[in-house]
């Protein structure tokens, strides 16, 4: 699709239309953010930037990545590009089974590619990976290497669980680029004006009422949401009652 519209969700569009993912390691030191060598699935080299996540619309000049994406923009157009802040609802499904995070972003500088990419970084947990703790420390990528995430961070917890879970149920790995993961997740998102002055305020109520939304459709909260975005919603009404009732038993 062509870029996205202002205050319209996008429809569902496959991960590899929106970003590359190229792992944790690679090859070249002269493009390399860090002169660290790292091993991860039988690969060693320098690291990746954003721990291989890229936009496909942006290219930085000081990265790791090659100029020219996968899939040539003239052939499948980007419509996320950097710095766009709004709402985005990620869909992982496997096996008719389908699981969802709804989230938003009002950061000016990355906007929304940034939020983005630390969800996916945490399905594949690479300081955690069993093949990391098997290796000599001085080999291991770890939580320091980690860019662009905040420390401390408790949030986003069941995407790493549905990372593991991947890895040992279904012998998928999120983290290895060969992998078939990726194909499995699609995003769709909205983009608002940041020029405008109440912005943050109109991000915040498109995540709510999307979220409330996603309930009285599914009958059930986004299954990755760990947040209860439902607070102070309690007496409004008797068909969200009820559902609050059953998830408390």
């Amino acid at each position: 699709m062509d870029q996205a519209k202002l205050n319209e969700w996008t429809p569902w569009l496959k991960f590899n239309e929106l970003f590359e993912y190229h792992g944790v390691i690679q090859g070249d030191p002269g493009r390399a953010r860090s002169k660290k060598l790292r091993q991860h699935l039988g690969k060693k080299g320098t690291l990746h930037s954003d721990d291989g996540f890229r936009l496909r619309s942006h290219y930085a000049s000081n990265g790791s990545f090659p100029n020219e994406t996968k899939i040539l923009q003239d052939e499948v157009k980007c419509p996320l590009l950097k710095g766009m802040v709004g709402c985005y609802q990620i869909r992982i499904s496997h096996q008719g089974v389908h699981r969802n995070y709804i989230g938003q972003c009002a950061e000016l500088d990355d906007g929304m590619r940034k939020r983005i990419t630390q969800h996916f970084r945490k399905l594949c947990n690479i300081p955690d990976h069993p093949y990391q703790l098997k290796l000599p420390k001085k080999d291991r990528y770890t939580k320091d290497d980690a860019r662009g995430m905040p420390r401390g961070e408790k949030t986003d917890i069941k995407f790493k669980e549905l990372g593991k879970m991947y890895r040992e149920k279904h012998n998928i790995d999120p983290s290895d680029p060969e992998g078939q993961f990726w194909d499995l997740v699609e995003i769709r998102f909205v983009h608002v004006d940041p020029k405008k002055k109440n912005f943050k305020k109109k991000i915040e109520k498109i995540e709510g009422l999307a979220i409330i939304a996603f309930i009285f459709e599914n009958e059930c909260p986004p299954e990755l949401n760990s947040k209860n975005e439902l607070v102070g919603m309690v007496n409004f009404s008797n068909k969200l009652d009820n559902f609050l009732k059953l998830k408390k038993e």
